[in-house]
């Protein structure tokens, strides 16, 4: 291909070379690079390596010093410190979190703090707590993204030269590069991932060498290591996508036989869709390994995963749910948590006790589940149930708020925050010694007909006197709720938002049938061995 270039443009021999001679380069003032098509200046520059190489190795030193220069200082935590520090010291202690990005950035904090001795005792609380006296190896934990930085200057002059750029504006984007602090994890992968694409097109004529795989691979890992620090890395997913488009447009233009095209468009499917996708689970595999035991994170997550952490207690749940039993009621459909009440108001609408969800437990989580109300003689009063009875399909009971006392209830009112017609106000309602009335009557809804109430089963609630369903979205009441999520009863939402389970059910009723049960069955062994005697 050199030779063709050469004749086309009666360009000397030497220019592709490789450089092994300085004498026999071509420098930029004896050619009218101008004149050159992208491809053949792509040739003409990776001939004369040894520029490149000097030019790499000054911006890399310059590079060094700016990035790294007192790199100690100041001796305090600084303003993204506070996060990336206190999620490496979850990693390293293998307490499992939520955070809003991907985690390879913060894997990755964590693995240089490891390295440098870093046994995750310090929280990295505040901006400008002291990293002397606790021996924090602070400096190493800064030292990878410095030279993460450093790396983005060499990226971005060949990135430009792979792209036809003469040597004067390649310097000037690395200076420019060089010169800027406002840098990320993300955006040196972003720039790796530019580089290795920009060096793929550049060896558009060598298919299937290795000259040509090694670039394209490479593209695949930057892309999926890029997603894997922040999922705004699909734009560079979206960039790269539309190239590749292009660039397999122009080889339908080219008029290569059928079979090479798929041979062509297989590898870059390859390399371009399974290869990042494969880094990015494998990634994501490493997160969960790491981070083995419970910790800030435990309420988002669902029971199932919960299970998988050590270090937590066990849900505490007797799998059959039944009247009189003291219930933790989740949220299935999104990670807000618990039903849950306290004793502040509605600002409006009915005024009445507040019910949210809050993704963690506690006394204010814990709800009583009672029989329904009958009426007699004018007035209401429970229903009796004796001794231990399993919750089944379309059972009506009452679920009593065991801190306040208030019942669980909804009316025709507005929320106080979803105000419209589709929505109908939940609240706590009553007082300890009454009875409350039939809005507070709720119907349990089994996706099985045939089943009984369990604790982690999935089911719905639904309102007796409205017909609505007991819901809950992602919509946070203001500071008056905490902001807490709004719950609310609807005929209209979402069905996966509607849906509830039960964790953490104790039912003194069933321990005691239980325990009598078992003292029965020890009476009867006992007077079998008497009369057998």
């Amino acid at each position: 291909m050199g030779d063709e270039l050469r004749q086309r443009k009666n360009l000397p021999q030497k220019i592709y070379d490789g450089g092994n001679n300085d004498d026999e380069v071509y420098s930029s003032d004896q050619i009218d690079d101008s004149k050159l098509e992208r491809k053949e200046k792509v040739f003409y520059y990776a001939g004369n390596k040894d520029i490149r190489f000097k030019t790499l190795s000054i911006l890399t030193i310059i590079a060094l010093f700016i990035r790294l220069f007192q790199i100690s200082h100041p001796e305090q935590v600084v303003f993204d410190e506070v996060h990336f520090g206190g999620f490496a010291s979850k990693y390293i202690k293998g307490q499992f979190f939520m955070d809003v990005h991907p985690p390879l950035g913060k894997l990755l904090i964590a693995a240089s703090g490891l390295a440098a001795g870093f046994n995750g005792s310090f929280d990295f609380k505040e901006i400008g707590m002291d990293y002397i006296e606790p021996r924090v190896p602070y400096v190493a934990m800064r030292l990878l993204p410095g030279i993460l930085g450093v790396g983005l200057v060499p990226i971005s002059y060949i990135t430009m030269r792979n792209m036809g750029a003469s040597e004067a504006n390649s310097i000037l984007a690395a200076i420019m590069v060089l010169f800027e602090n406002g840098l990320a994890w993300y955006i040196f992968f972003v720039a790796l991932s530019a580089m290795m694409w920009t060096d793929f097109l550049a060896n558009q004529d060598e298919p299937f060498t290795l000259n040509w795989w090694y670039p394209l691979g490479m593209s695949g890992i930057s892309i999926g290591l890029a997603v894997s620090v922040k999922w705004v890395g699909l734009f560079v997913i979206a960039t790269v996508g539309v190239s590749t488009l292009k660039n397999l447009w122009d080889l339908i233009d080219e008029k290569i036989t059928f079979n090479t095209f798929s041979k062509h468009f297989l590898a870059r499917a390859l390399c371009l869709i399974v290869l990042p996708a494969t880094v990015y689970m494998a990634i994501f595999k490493i997160h969960f390994l790491v981070l083995a035991n419970g910790g800030s994170g435990n309420g988002f997550m669902s029971p199932e995963f919960q299970a998988t952490l050590g270090g937590i207690a066990k849900i505490n749940a007797f799998e059959d749910v039944g009247y009189y039993s003291e219930i933790y009621l989740r949220h299935d459909g999104t990670t807000g948590g618990y039903l849950h009440s306290h004793k502040d108001t509605y600002p409006s609408g009915s005024k009445q006790q507040q019910i949210t969800t809050y993704p963690f437990t506690d006394e204010n989580s814990i709800f009583t589940v009672l029989p329904k109300l009958l009426e007699y003689n004018g007035t209401f009063v429970p229903e009796t149930v004796e001794g231990f009875v399993k919750l089944k399909h379309k059972d009506i009971v009452r679920l009593q708020h065991k801190p306040t006392k208030k019942f669980l209830h909804s009316h025709d009112v507005r929320p106080s925050v979803t105000d419209n017609k589709d929505h109908n106000e939940v609240s706590g309602y009553g007082a300890e010694g009454f009875s409350g009335d039939t809005n507070d009557h709720w119907r349990i809804e089994l996706e099985n007909e045939h089943d009984t109430l369990k604790a982690l089963t999935k089911f719905r609630l639904v309102h007796v006197n409205t017909g609505c369903f007991l819901f809950s979205h992602k919509v946070k009441l203001p500071k008056w709720g905490y902001e807490q999520q709004e719950v609310t009863c609807t005929r209209v939402g979402r069905r996966y938002l509607t849906l509830w389970r039960i964790e953490g059910n104790e039912n003194p009723r069933s321990i005691f049938f239980t325990v009598l049960t078992s003292i029965l069955i020890f009476i009867l062994l006992q007077c079998q061995l008497i009369l057998k005697k």
